[in-house]
């Protein structure tokens, strides 16, 4: 009988040891199933944002080709131009959110292929175009549509943002992030250099052509070589809570997914630090996009450069934006994230007024540089603080950033032209005091986010009232020369044009009232959490039991 008990003990130790060596089995062919790594993803997903990127870029160019063939007015023509922009700015809200739940590699493989798919029909469409020299009925909506399919390139850029902060650790996202947008947003300035010489000794549909097989190219590139994070790939082996485990212990990671696509758009959008990055990236980025299409026509009119000049100030402007966002994301991971906001509004508030009042073209020039660095360092940091600051919904956060944010290349535009339409040419220059107040806002958003992780120090109200006192109302001094400003510029209207600026403040107004009001409701959520009682403090069920027992004779 004892030796059955020990034959049954060893037997037993047996199996527990055949379990753990299996199991470690398991775990090391895992582990060598994990393929790439986070250079190589930010690498090949940089590479197809550019060539996705200026694949919309060089639409304009076919737009205003075909514009005669079509026989189409001025109206239909901007929404032709406008139509790859606009889809590729709301494609980026839900395709950020499906990246930021099962990783970028699928989403961004659909983005390329809805590319790839509208660039080939525009091609063969520009090349009957070319040959007939004439429209049919429906090639207008025909070409719409093609547009929209182009457009995807843009939206590849959210994705991207989710791929990559899966990736890397948080102290590194800044630098990688900026890279990825950076290097990406260089494609429209290398087009603008580029495609006069292609159009001129390749012609139109060649062009599109060879970038054709060059976007091809680059996706295959990328099917080959990009890989979504530790995480994801381990999920299709192992179940989730193990692979979560595994992927933090071996491989650092540090984000993970929210529930469900819908699930993390619902966490994005409820939390008011989603919208406070909005409103920056609404600034640097879609403040960029509206001047691209506004210095060409400003440099003309106002500085009487020719086009092909004014082009290259153009050019030189995205590349610095482009490149400072680099600058950018480096001064996020060692500075960090606010800081880097608000030196960037204060460059670009600074480059806004050379721009609003100097009338020689150097000081202008230096303007346009100051305001293209702000602007870079500014969208470098915002997409160092989405994994800050939302970092259980990274990609629904990036998707909705990334989509609103853009917007402001369609909505800044008209403001600019309000101001040429009220003041004539000099409205060129005047409508640049939007990106004044557009750095103001910047920079005061940015230090209530710097300031959301202090405390609330009762003892300093003395010190507080007079601070809001004395510097509030300064206003009384520093609004009347404003006022001014407008009569001056536009005489009699000016007075009641100036209004504007009350417009301008109460809209501010707003806006900080609700981020504090949501800042508010935050930390009174935490403090009604953290006061909740430990388990060490809580009654256990028995002991709840006993005295629910005692209260009620009919239950003893």
């Amino acid at each position: 009988f004892g030796g059955l008990k020990k034959l049954a003990y060893c037997s037993s130790r047996s199996y527990q040891f055949v379990a753990m060596v299996r199991a470690m089995s398991v775990e090391t062919e895992v582990k060598q199933n994990v393929s790439g790594g986070p250079n190589q993803t930010l690498a090949t997903t940089t590479v197809v944002f550019f060539t996705g990127l200026a694949a919309v870029g060089l639409f304009g160019p076919a737009a205003a080709h075909l514009k005669e063939l079509l026989n189409i007015t001025p109206m239909e023509m901007s929404w032709l131009i406008a139509a790859p922009n606009l889809s590729g700015s709301l494609l980026r809200i839900p395709f950020g959110a499906w990246a930021g739940k099962e990783g970028g590699r699928r989403p961004m493989l659909v983005l390329l292929s809805c590319a790839i798919v509208g660039m080939a029909c525009l091609y063969f469409k520009v090349k009957e175009l070319d040959g007939k020299k004439h429209s049919d009925p429906g090639d207008y909506s025909i070409l719409l549509g093609l547009a929209v399919l182009i457009g995807c390139g843009i939206a590849s850029f959210a994705v991207g943002v989710g791929q990559i902060s899966y990736w890397f650790p948080q102290n590194e996202q800044g630098r990688a992030l900026g890279i990825f947008g950076g290097v990406g947003n260089l494609a429209p300035a290398a087009i603008s250099l580029v495609l006069p010489y292609a159009l001129k000794y390749l012609g139109l549909p060649n062009t599109y052509l060879i970038w054709l097989l060059v976007v091809i190219s680059a996706t295959l590139l990328y099917i080959a070589f990009s890989h979504d994070a530790s995480y994801f790939q381990l999920l299709a082996k192992i179940p989730p809570s193990e692979a979560k485990e595994l992927a933090s212990t071996e491989y650092q990671q540090e984000l993970y997914p929210a529930e469900s696509v819908s699930h993390g758009l619902r966490i994005a959008a409820g939390n008011w630090k989603t919208w406070c990055l909005v409103s920056i990236y609404f600034t640097c980025f879609g403040g960029m996009v509206a001047l691209t299409v506004w210095f060409p026509t400003y440099w003309h009119v106002v500085h009487g450069l020719v086009p092909t000049e004014a082009g290259k100030l153009t050019a030189t402007f995205g590349a610095s934006a482009s490149l400072f966002r680099i600058a950018g994301g480096y001064l996020s991971d060692s500075l960090s994230g606010e800081k880097t906001c608000i030196l960037g509004s204060f460059i670009l508030a600074g480059g806004a007024v050379m721009l609003t009042v100097c009338e020689e073209v150097a000081p202008a020039m230096i303007g346009e540089v100051l305001v293209a660095i702000g602007m870079g360092l500014g969208n470098g940091a915002t997409f160092k603080l989405i994994p800050y600051y939302i970092p259980e919904a990274v990609g629904g956060a990036a998707g909705l950033i990334g989509g609103l944010g853009t917007f402001g290349g369609f909505a800044l535009p008209p403001v600019l032209a309000f101001f040429v339409h009220k003041m004539g040419t000099p409205g060129y220059s005047q409508g640049f005091i939007i990106y004044i107040v557009l750095a103001t806002l910047m920079a005061i958003i940015s230090l209530l986010l710097s300031a959301s992780a202090t405390d609330y120090v009762p003892e300093a109200v003395g010190g507080a009232a007079g601070l809001i006192g004395g510097l509030g109302t300064f206003g009384g001094f520093a609004l009347p020369p404003v006022l001014a400003f407008f009569v001056h510029k536009m005489g009699t209207p000016g007075y009641s044009q100036g209004f504007i600026i009350y417009i301008v403040l109460a809209t501010l107004m707003a806006i900080i009232s609700l981020l504090l009001s949501a800042s508010a409701t935050e930390e009174d959520s935490e403090d009604s959490s953290s006061e909740a009682c430990s388990d060490e403090e809580c009654p256990s069920t028995e002991e709840l039991s006993s005295k629910l027992m005692s209260w009620v004779p009919g239950l003893k």
